[in-house]
């Protein structure tokens, strides 16, 4: 049986290495989640989209690599999703650097782009966002975080369904469970 001054010691070791862990690891805000973009290229199109972004491991956290997608609409009535396959955070800098690498139901002249952006201390908009890539307008951008729940893996761009069980996100903490 363990007595009573072990116990009391395994709860002060216990709470010496939860103090130890610092909160930003703990409760990292992190650029998982639902994101209203606009921007505008350099010929003057502006754009809209939803970008979409989830962690590319469940079981790293907080996420360093992400994968996801653009809903793209630009007012030139061009548009297409794009998948967003290399998405890296850094959580000093709070920069997002993401790689498009394929295209679906988009126009012809829609080209994949390299992308950086800022994400506020608050988590709430993504800011001094610019893309750009080989036979790309340039162009610069920004977003805000949607409240809309996160599409099913399966959805089609105007869907919208709940999100799954696995992941939970909150005040721009995205925590992912096993299954």
């Amino acid at each position: 049986m363990f007595s009573s001054e072990k116990i009391r010691n395994v709860a002060l070791l216990t709470v010496a290495v939860v103090l130890a862990i610092p909160q930003s690891v703990l409760a990292q805000p992190n650029p998982c989640g639902i994101w209203e973009v606009d921007g505008k290229d350099d010929s003057g199109t502006t754009w809209t989209a939803t970008l979409v972004l989830e962690p590319k491991d469940k079981d790293e956290y907080p996420p360093t690599k992400l994968k996801g997608y653009f809903d793209w609409v630009g007012s030139n009535k061009t548009g297409g999703r794009e998948y967003v396959v290399l998405a890296t955070y850094d959580y000093d800098t709070r920069m997002l650097q993401m790689r498009g690498a394929e295209l679906e139901d988009a126009d012809p002249n829609i080209r994949t782009s390299i992308y950086t952006v800022t994400m506020t201390e608050q988590a709430d908009r993504l800011k001094d966002g610019t893309w750009q890539s080989c036979g790309v307008i340039p162009g610069v951008w920004q977003a805000k975080r949607s409240l809309e729940q996160m599409p099913s893996k399966k959805s089609k761009r105007s869907s919208r369904v709940q999100m799954p069980a696995k992941t939970d996100c909150r005040d721009g903490v995205c925590l992912t469970r096993g299954e």
